[in-house]
């Protein structure tokens, strides 16, 4: 049987190969271009997810110290909408280049509509539970690229809802954002 000709893409070389060819091709940002550039990216849009800060399509205006983040996640089913609006402040303490740390205090209103089964017959009513979650938080902006960054929040959120039931919980949040 012959061969074909190629080569073979051993596993153990594809993470490393690839950080090597984006340090090389220059797109990681060095802290100098980072902060001679940080003025100049004002707006970010992408999309984010999170308890306290919401889900969807986001938009942020982060233009010195203190900025504002805005997430909105639409769905519609044949039980009725989920629909995720979230608004957070967010106050920059260290910017080095390619890491930025920084607090946010979320809010994200929540409407969800769930199906109720009855016992007693076979049909069932949607029920609309509206939660809203305040939680606030440290968290870090990675600079992938000059133009692209990741986020991860981390934090304490207070969750209440229609139906009286309230919690207090730790949160988790994350975001892609391309800045312009």
């Amino acid at each position: 049987m012959m061969k074909k000709p190629g080569f073979k893409l051993q596993k153990g070389i594809i993470i490393p190969g690839f950080i090597i060819a984006i340090t090389l091709t220059g797109g990681f940002t060095t802290p100098l271009e980072a902060q001679n550039e940080a003025d100049e990216y004002k707006l970010q849009v992408g999309a984010a997810a999170g308890f306290s800060t919401g889900y969807g399509l986001s938009f942020r205006y982060w233009p010195a110290n203190w900025g504002v983040q805005a997430a909105f996640g639409p769905y519609y089913d044949s039980d009725g909408p989920i629909i995720s609006m979230g608004i957070t402040g967010l106050r920059l303490i260290e910017d080095n280049g390619w890491s930025r740390f920084f607090f946010y205090v979320g809010n994200h209103l929540f409407i969800n509509s769930i199906p109720e089964y009855s016992d007693m017959s076979s049909h069932y009513t949607i029920k609309t539970v509206t939660t809203y979650i305040f939680g606030m938080g440290p968290g870090l902006e990675f600079l992938i690229r000059r133009r692209l960054g990741i986020n991860l929040m981390f934090g304490i959120a207070a969750y209440m809802n229609n139906d009286d039931q309230s919690q207090t919980n730790l949160t988790g949040e994350t975001g892609i954002f391309y800045r312009f």
